[in-house]
């Protein structure tokens, strides 16, 4: 007696042939959308919104494929493994046959576990007519999926010759199929005809494979040229922007919605325009610079070529050259300030000197004169050694060596005082104020270096000041640390320069302040000294008020703890 459930639903051959054309159309379908894509992929992508790749329509059409491998074979359920080299495991894959997204995520099968390394290892083909009793599938965890019987197919992908001869063979997982329908058991026939759909099957993950990768990959692209700090344009022929990050959109003004529009239109910048129709015309690397926006930037392009060496557009590279540029310039107002600074005091000697000698005998000035002449030569004298001194230690940090520290334990309020009267003999016009904590108070420090520090402070405030005015110096405890700071009531410093004031032959160049002599590099050198003790330096600053300079340094050396 034949039961009805033996025959219903079952596919005759020539449903069977009309699957399998069906299946080959597609197949062909999508080999043709991978070449036209490989054939036609730019070189680099442009960051405005990439249009979603294909992916969705390959896991549609591997859905489909799916479907109709169940109705072949009448399997209820059906389900893709693939190797993941990462893991070592057997890893399965959406979409997948009356598997839900949870029971997908959780099937993973480790090295040498069950049926599925046993078909992907062997690359054959296995039976399993009682999943409940065979070991192998409840190694895979299949019984808590309700299988009661399975046919597994290893999927294997060909590497073939000119002449179609299979020259090379990798197998990258394994296609499962559950549960023969109407009560029925897999045998022999499916076998062949599984093995048919997973070579079919191979063909569309390989090329939802390769369009994945062509994504990520393009998105990586994306993301790298949105990360450059340098502008970067590519501009197809005959002169229409292709590609565009967001650092060039930031130099030239530009928005997404210039991509596609030609450079006339879109650059604004009039040189710039010339330059890129001149580079397009002529071809060739080019480079110049262009001021933009109150920035440098050197512009260097490159002829884009296609894989037969056809010119196919212009590449062009924006890099932001301001800060170079900025300590060029610097560089070359510091060796004219240093000039001036030696030629001063060099000066005043020279002059004093020939002054004396010119007096042999004393007979023009007295004894008294004549020590207040010694006194100012020795004042230059000084001043020329600390210049020096300030180079040869700004060439050491620049060099990247460390200042050199001799730690002593130093008196505060006596050196505080002493760089105070110090600078007393400078200048008539300040009046200078001591504030000093009620006990004394030591520390462990190099002597010169905080001697060079205060006296460095003093004289800008000083310097900066030359109307007059209240110059304080003071000192605080606070904690493990010591608190110094100098204010004074002169220029006061412009809020844009605040966070450049301790950058190496930094000078403020505004207002009262150009007519301010100086090197450049006094407070670059006073940060170092301070940082190399373990101290902060900081300043709080009003225009047309004054300034005031703060630094903490340790009470103990570093090393000390």
């Amino acid at each position: 007696m034949v039961q009805v459930g033996e025959t219903h639903g079952a596919m005759t051959p020539h449903e069977l042939q009309t699957e399998m054309l069906e299946l080959r159309r597609r197949l062909a379908e999508l080999e043709r959308t991978k070449e036209q894509m490989e054939r036609t992929a730019p070189p680099v992508v442009a960051p405005a919104p990439t249009p979603e790749p294909p992916g969705g329509d390959l896991s549609n059409t591997l859905q489909v494929f799916i479907n109709r491998v169940g109705k072949i074979v009448q399997a209820e359920k059906c389900i893709f493994l693939l190797y993941e080299p990462e893991w070592g495991e057997l890893v399965a894959q959406p979409p997948a046959l009356r598997f839900t997204d949870e029971e997908i995520a959780s099937l993973r099968v480790g090295p040498n576990e069950g049926i599925s390394w046993e078909v992907f290892r062997e690359t054959r083909a296995i039976i399993c007519l009682d999943a409940a009793t065979d070991s192998r599938c409840a190694a895979d965890g299949f019984p808590r999926f309700n299988v009661r019987d399975a046919l597994s197919v290893p999927l294997v992908v060909e590497r073939r010759n000119e002449n179609q001869q299979v020259i090379d063979r990798t197998t990258i997982g394994v296609i499962h199929v559950f549960n023969k329908r109407f009560g029925l058991k897999f045998t022999e026939e499916d076998v062949s005809l599984l093995t048919v759909l997973a070579r079919n099957a191979v063909a569309v993950i390989s090329t939802t494979r390769t369009v994945a990768g062509m994504a990520s990959e393009t998105k990586q692209i994306e993301l790298a040229l949105q990360s450059m700090n340098s502008g970067m344009l590519i501009i197809a022929r005959p002169g229409h922007i292709r590609v565009m990050n967001a650092a060039a959109a930031h130099i030239l003004g530009l928005s997404e919605e210039d991509i596609g529009r030609s450079i006339t239109e879109a650059i604004a910048d009039e040189a710039m325009r010339e330059f890129l129709h001149q580079a397009m015309q002529h071809g060739g690397d080019v480079a110049k610079e262009f001021l933009i926006n109150e920035h440098f930037y050197q512009v260097q392009t490159a002829i884009v070529r296609d894989d037969r060496t056809h010119v196919v557009g212009l590449l062009c590279v924006m890099n932001d050259v301001t800060e170079l540029r900025s300590i060029e310039r610097m560089k070359s107002d510091f060796v004219s300030t240093v000039s001036h600074e030696l030629r001063t005091p060099l000066t005043a000697i020279k002059g004093f000197i020939r002054t004396l000698i010119d007096d042999p005998d004393g007979e023009y000035y007295d004894q008294e004169t004549r020590m207040e002449f010694y006194n100012i030569i020795d004042s230059e004298c000084d001043r020329l050694v600390r210049l020096i001194n300030d180079l040869l230690n700004v060439s050491r940090i620049e060099r990247g060596m460390p200042l050199q520290l001799n730690y002593d334990t130093v008196q505060l309020a006596p050196l505080l005082e002493k760089c105070l009267n110090f600078q007393r003999s400078y200048t008539d016009r300040h009046q200078f104020v001591l504030e000093l904590p009620d006990t004394p108070l030591a520390i462990t420090a190099d002597r010169d270096k905080l001697d060079q520090i205060i006296t460095n402070l003093l004289s800008n405030a000083i310097k900066y000041s030359p109307e007059g005015g209240k110059v304080i110096l003071r000192l605080q405890e606070e904690g493990e640390k010591v608190l110094v700071s100098v204010s004074d009531e002169g220029m006061g410093i412009p809020p844009d320069h605040l966070d450049k004031v301790f950058q190496r032959f930094h000078r403020v160049h505004s207002g009262d302040a150009q007519r301010v002599g100086g090197t450049g590099i006094g407070l670059f050198l006073v940060k170092s000294l301070v940082e190399a003790h373990g101290g902060v330096i900081w300043v709080d600053s009003t225009v047309g008020k004054g300034s005031t300079f703060f630094f903490t340094i340790p009470k103990t050396a570093p090393d000390e703890g």
